[in-house]
């Protein structure tokens, strides 16, 4: 999953101009008060070097929300199938921010990895979500199972009070 929001989020971080300016800064978030006084936003683990949209620093206080649609094969009011929703819903806050060191072991980024991108700095930054569910009716592609779901996450970024991009933002 981690790699599939990879992709996602590569190309965001190309289309807003604000995050194109921390890209090309080397992923700095500077202070306007103090140029100097700066916060990199990429974290090494392993051979691996994460860059988060949404971090909790000095100079970006943010937390995000999350609307998630699970898309799914099964017969309506049929969520719990195939897992426990909360179990499942866990596994996705793990791949929407930095691993831990543990959760990558001797992986190797691949083509295109580097920076590898994520939502979160840390899950603790989700402060709301809701999950719903509705039919996928297409059938599996080839590889997927019946069981597999889709999802559509909607992401609403709040930018903290000490950031010189305040407001609300949502991707």
């Amino acid at each position: 999953m981690r790699r599939a929001f990879h992709e996602q989020l590569k190309a965001q971080w190309g289309y807003e101009i604000r995050l194109r300016r921390y890209r090309d800064n080397g992923f700095r978030f500077v202070s306007h008060d103090d140029p100097d006084r700066g916060t990199y936003c990429e974290y090494r683990k392993g051979q691996f070097v994460f860059v988060p949209m949404v971090i909790h620093a000095p100079m970006m206080q943010d937390v995000c929300h999350l609307d998630i649609k699970l898309l799914r094969r099964d017969t309506p009011g049929e969520i719990f199938n195939g897992g426990d929703l909360d179990n499942r819903i866990k596994i996705l806050f793990d791949a929407l921010r930095v691993p831990s060191d543990n959760q990558i072991k001797d992986e190797i980024p691949q083509a295109g990895e580097l920076p590898f991108f994520v939502l979160l700095e840390d899950d603790k930054l989700i402060t709301k979500f809701s999950v719903g569910s509705e039919r996928l009716l297409r059938p599996p592609l080839s590889g997927e199972q019946a069981k597999d779901v889709e999802l559509d996450i909607g992401v609403t970024i709040e930018i903290g009070d000490q950031s010189p991009y305040q407001g609300v933002r949502r991707i």
